[in-house]
């Protein structure tokens, strides 16, 4: 990907699967989603392997499903 431009990163988890969308294209499914059972939302974070590197802007937490035309929109 390009540096110095601004993307639109999103992720959605139903169950136990979890999809990543860049500026509204799927590029990632993963069934090794987090399950949200009280663990700790990392928001930059890579696990063990560091941070982002780059700036987070805007960042949103929903309780709603959301579609894929919504994250495409």
């Amino acid at each position: 990907r390009d540096t110095g431009v601004w993307f639109n990163i999103v992720y959605t988890r139903t169950g136990a699967s979890g999809v990543y969308y860049v500026d509204g294209e799927e590029v990632f499914t993963t069934a090794a989603a987090a399950t949200g059972n009280g663990g700790t939302l990392q928001i930059g974070g890579r696990g063990t392997d560091g941070y982002w590197e780059g700036h987070i802007d805007e960042v949103r937490v929903a309780t709603e499903c959301r579609s894929s035309n919504w994250v495409w929109a």
